[in-house]
């Protein structure tokens, strides 16, 4: 999976950022370096070591 240099994550699907649409958000100041996904619950990780869940509502 290509990860952008951007820092942008897109989206698609219901969720709790968006209702079965696309949608992106921007983690700054922080590499993404692994995104997993899953049918009930996403998680991004990034070069600090931050990790950051989205949940399925």
């Amino acid at each position: 999976m290509d990860i952008p240099s951007t820092g942008a994550i897109f989206t698609l699907g219901k969720s709790h950022l968006a209702e079965n649409t696309q949608s992106y958000f921007y983690i700054k100041n922080d590499p993404v370096k692994r995104l997993i996904s899953g049918p009930h619950q996403s998680a991004v990780i990034c070069g600090n070591y931050n990790e950051y869940s989205l949940p399925k509502e």
